[in-house]
């Protein structure tokens, strides 16, 4: 050592300087460099530090951001789509589809249904009678109850829009949780619909594909990225690994994911091995947690990446050095006249760059290894400065790209409006999420890279590819309607709007959609259809006429108004005024009527007028009309009932009415003429029988009963017209009383007539009286006869007819079944139809003075109203005339009368004790008289009573008993009951000149009893006694 000291010390100044000055410049180079690396280094590992940790909180933020956000844009949209399917229940009611307490049931139905993340639900609350009275209409736990306490209800009735988070418990929670709530209003009805949910549930609203590209984004040198992972070690976003790694090891054993999970927040290194580069690398990591989501955010990066500007400067520190030795040691002498005070700035200007002043610079004013040493580190500097820079720079702008990226893609995320990208190929770059709803995929990736085609029907693949994708290549844009099918076939039709995505220089580089979902409107339009379609058969398919008039002329009309008036409906609808259907006589009082309604006066709603059908038939119509507006101006809405049918049966029940009250009245004339006839034929036999053969008052007396007779044939016509004349039907087949009458009519009609039987093949049996039939058919017969006085053709004919609706519409008969038909149909001259209304009239007659009584058509109407028939005819002038009558078919199980009739012998005469009981005090003695005449021996009753005390008194002699059957104290039939209780076996014939409902009406039940009437002779009288005696 001493000879090493004692050499050092042998050396020239300049050498000492030298040898001195290089060990201590390189000494101080390389103290320096190493001051200087180790400050870079620290500068370096402070910046790899701040980066991953803002890296980290930039994410976090994003996170939690992004699930704040999507949650209250879903609790928006929630909130926003139930108050349009209100609105829709609104519309119905205020339609008259359904009332508005049921669209209110249905709105709260479907608000109920809807959970949201968890445990979170829809409500609704009605702010009418705010602040004081606000009940919740619509609550899975508070229906009913007034929230007016909660805050946040009046906060939502004085706000009516709006986002809040607040702490809420429900009646049964211990603990109130908080909670997120977006309101609206629905105006007509005042409620507020809310959408809420749990803050602690919120993440289960948010899908991770809604920040995953922003997360994967963050880029650190060529290897580093951020990932998220939770607790448990699952990966949720990263940019190559899935699955759980919670045991995964590094390159050197080290379980540093484990570590992770269980620190959650700190820094980390571990070796990583890179199968592509054989070999491994250390990585750094920091990482951070977020509690609400329970994940941990990392952001890693490879050390050698971060540490290579520092092996740069080694590079440059080496040079350095060697350039500064070689100068240094040939200028030494120079350099150490200046070494202290540039060695001192090189020190300061070191020490300041290493304290991170990138812009620090060394004076440059030498050439010199000093100098040269400056110039390399103002390069070192300009070249951290400007990597400074532009890394400062380069994040700034990264920074501001991921945020308006970010900015966008929580737009198209969150939009409910699906969004489409593609390639000019055709192939999808990008769908949001609503899209992937209607698309029924449940990933965008599933949808990316797929070409769009495969999503529509092969007719439009051929129009997209031939005609609209070439379209928009050309313009730039097309907009129509186009149906899309989803992964599952589904079919939803949209409106599309095509357009070009171009670069810089105009140039296309995608093809963008944005695609609007119809269905909804698809399906209202379908409903309004089938609804006006409905209304619309209503009205085609009413039995009743109905039109639209506007400006004088109809506008609309149904099937039935078209019927009525015998037009097509191009006939009718805006071709022809609506007056001109009028009848002249009525068009006055129906203008009056419209104009008044079409001024809102008031007017009659209903009323009838005459309208002139197409072929000219005047027809009463019904006709109700209300103003209303059509196509945007007043017009007259109307119904229209054809009442022709109706007004004729009115006529015919006051027809009928009318021939009851004459019936009635010719029934009480003849009740009196029987009477009196009864006497009178009675005295007259008497007469003729006291009188000898010569005598000449037997002449007088012949003539009395010629004339009596005659009164009584006429009583009988009487009878007949008004249906009250006693009758004895019997089942008879209606062919064999044509054929039996035939004979009796070819000698009534003329030779010049020809007449035409046709029968039926079945041959109908009715019950009938056959005489009075006869009767019918002569008279209708005789009146044919008139009515072709220079010939023609007489037609009878039989048939069966069923008793349909019609029928009974017509005739107002009860009942169904089959009517025998007998029909006469004549080619005479015919009748108008004011003739026709009163053919059936009593006297009531066309021919001339002397011709006829007009009594033949009335008697033939009785007789077949008799016997519950019906009558029609129809006529016209010179076209002839058919007379239909109707019988209804006879049952099997008649009874025959109980005492058939005996044909009078020349023995009439008994000894038998006979009571009378007749109330008029002539017929009553000539009674007595023929039968004391006879024999009988008689004991006369005055009226009921007197005939039951009278029978009680002799009750053991009296062997017939003949009852007046219309007596004063008590009829003919009481009278008999109360006799029938004295002696139960007693014989009895009544008697009567009423009619034969007043006779029904006593009891007399026809055919159930001995019965002769008045006017009776003696012969009719004794053999009619003899017979009941005898029987």
């Amino acid at each position: 050592m001493s000879r090493l000291f004692s050499f050092f010390y042998n050396f020239k100044i300049r050498s000492k300087l030298a040898l001195v000055f290089a060990a201590a410049f390189i000494v101080s180079i390389t103290a320096s460099s190493a001051i200087l690396y180790t400050l870079v280094r620290k500068t370096v590992e402070s910046n790899i530090d701040r980066e991953l940790r803002d890296a980290n909180a930039s994410i976090r933020d994003l996170v939690q951001t992004a699930v704040h956000v999507s949650a209250r844009n879903h609790l928006r949209a929630l909130a926003e789509t139930n108050r349009e399917i209100v609105r829709h229940l609104y519309l119905q009611s205020q339609k008259g589809l359904i009332t508005n307490s049921e669209a209110k049931s249905r709105a709260g139905a479907i608000l109920l249904t809807q959970v949201i993340g968890k445990t979170g639900y829809m409500f609704a609350c009605d702010i009418r009678r705010a602040p004081g009275h606000i009940p919740f209409v619509v609550h899975p736990k508070l229906d009913g109850q007034n929230g007016a306490d909660a805050n946040v209800v009046q906060r939502a009735a004085k706000e009516r829009n709006g986002y809040v988070e607040y702490p809420w418990r429900n009646p049964g929670e211990t603990v109130a949780r908080n909670k997120a709530t977006y309101f609206v209003c629905f105006e007509p009805w005042q409620w507020i619909i809310g959408a809420s949910a749990y803050t602690d549930e919120v993440p289960r609203l948010t899908s991770v594909k809604d920040f995953e590209k922003q997360i994967l984004s963050f880029r650190f040198g060529t290897t580093g990225h951020s990932f998220i992972m939770n607790s448990r070690g699952d990966m949720i976003v990263h940019p190559e690994l899935t699955g759980n790694y919670y045991g995964q090891k590094d390159a050197k054993g080290a379980a540093f994911i484990e570590s992770i999970c269980k620190r959650k927040e700190g820094k980390i290194t571990y070796w990583w091995h890179y199968p592509d580069r054989y070999g491994m690398a250390e990585r750094v990591a920091v990482f951070a947690y977020i509690p609400e989501l329970d994940w941990i955010v990392v952001s890693t990066g490879s050390l050698e990446e971060f540490y290579r500007p520092l092996v740069q400067i080694k590079r440059f520190s080496l040079i350095g050095l060697i350039i500064s030795l070689i100068l240094g040691l040939s200028l030494i002498s120079w350099i150490s006249s200046h070494m202290t005070n540039r060695l001192k700035n090189l020190m300061k200007t070191f020490e300041n760059g290493a304290a991170g002043d990138f812009t620090v610079r060394m004076e440059n004013e030498t050439k010199d290894e000093i100098g040269l040493l400056a110039r390399y580190f103002n390069l070192l500097m300009e070249k951290l400065d400007s990597y400074n820079s532009s890394l400062k720079s380069e994040i700034h702008e990264r920074s501001a790209a991921e945020k308006q990226l970010a900015i966008f893609r929580e737009f198209a995320e969150n939009s409910g409006q699906p969004l489409l990208m593609t390639n000019l190929s055709g192939k999808i770059t990008y769908v949001n999420a609503a899209l992937c709803i209607t698309l029924d995929e449940e990933r965008p990736e599933a949808v990316i890279g797929t070409s769009v085609l495969s999503y529509y029907s092969e007719g439009l693949k051929q129009e997209l590819k031939d005609k609209i994708i070439p379209t928009v290549l050309r313009q730039g844009q097309w907009l129509g309607e186009l149906t899309v099918r989803s992964a599952k076939g589904r079919p939803t039709p949209t409106i599309q709007n095509l357009f070009l995505i171009r670069d810089d220089t105009r140039n296309p580089l995608y093809l963008a959609s944005i695609i609007t979902d119809i269905s909804e409107h698809k399906k209202a339009q379908q409903a309004l259809r089938e609804s006006e379609e409905k209304y619309r058969s209503v009205v085609e398919e009413s039995l009743v006429g109905v039109c639209i008039i506007q400006d004088g002329y109809l506008q609309y009309v149904n099937k039935k108004y078209c019927e009525i008036s015998g037009y097509t409906y191009e006939e009718l609808v805006r071709t022809i005024p609506h007056l001109e259907l009028v009848h002249p006589d009525d068009r006055e009082m129906v203008r009056d009527s419209f104009n008044g309604r079409l001024r809102k006066e008031r007017c009659v709603s209903e009323f009838e007028y005459r309208r002139i059908r197409k072929d000219g038939e005047i027809i009463v119509v019904k006709a109700l009309g209300t103003r209303s507006i059509y196509r945007g101006r007043p017009a007259i809405i109307g119904t229209l009932l054809d009442i022709s049918k109706e007004q004729a049966l009115e006529h015919q029940l006051r027809q009928a009415q009318k021939m009851e009250a004459i019936g009635q009245l010719a029934g009480g004339v003849a009740h009196d003429f029987n009477n009196i006839l009864t006497a009178v034929i009675g005295y007259a036999n008497l007469l003729k029988i006291k009188v000898g053969q010569d005598d000449p008052v037997g002449v007088y007396v012949d003539h009395i009963l010629s004339s009596s007779e005659k009164a009584a044939g006429l009583t009988q016509s009487l009878l007949a017209f008004s249906r009250k004349q006693l009758i004895k039907p019997e089942p008879q087949q209606v062919n064999r009383i044509v054929q039996e009458s035939e004979k009796l009519l070819k000698r009534l009609l003329t030779e010049d007539i020809d007449l035409r039987i046709t029968l039926s093949a079945e041959d109908p049996t009715i019950l009938c009286d056959v005489t009075q039939l006869h009767q019918v058919l002569l008279n209708l017969s005789t009146n044919a006869r008139d009515a072709m006085p220079g010939g023609g053709t007489l037609t009878i004919r039989t048939a069966t007819a069923d008793a349909g609706k019609d029928f009974v519409m017509t005739t107002g008969k009860k009942g169904s079944g089959k009517y025998a038909l007998i029909s006469f149909t004549d080619t005479g001259h015919g009748m108008d139809q004011r003739t026709t209304d009163q053919i059936f009239n009593p006297f009531f007659t066309t021919k001339e003075t002397g011709k006829g009584t007009g009594l033949g058509l009335s008697i033939v109407y009785g007789v077949v109203e008799q016997h519950n028939g019906h009558i029609d005819v129809r006529s016209a002038v010179n076209k002839g005339t058919t007379f239909n009558l109707y019988f209804p078919i006879a049952r099997e199980d008649l009874r025959e009368p109980l005492v058939p009739e005996i044909a009078p012998t020349e023995k009439h005469r008994g000894t038998e004790v006979i009571l009378v009981a007749e109330d008029n005090a002539t017929v009553r003695q000539l009674t007595r008289e023929v039968l004391e005449d006879s024999g009988y021996t008689v004991i006369e009753a005055t009226d009921g009573r007197d005939a039951v005390q009278r029978f009680s008194e002799n009750r053991e002699k009296i062997d017939l008993v003949i009852l007046d059957v219309v007596m004063p104290n008590g009829n003919g039939n009481e009278a008999y009951q109360e006799i029938q209780e004295i002696r139960r076996n007693v014989k009895v014939i009544f008697t009567s000149g009423y009619t034969g409902d007043v006779i029904l009406g006593k009891g007399i039940q026809d055919g159930a009893f001995n019965f002769i009437s008045k006017p009776a002779s003696p012969r009719n009288l004794l053999t009619k006694v003899r017979a009941v005696l005898d029987s």
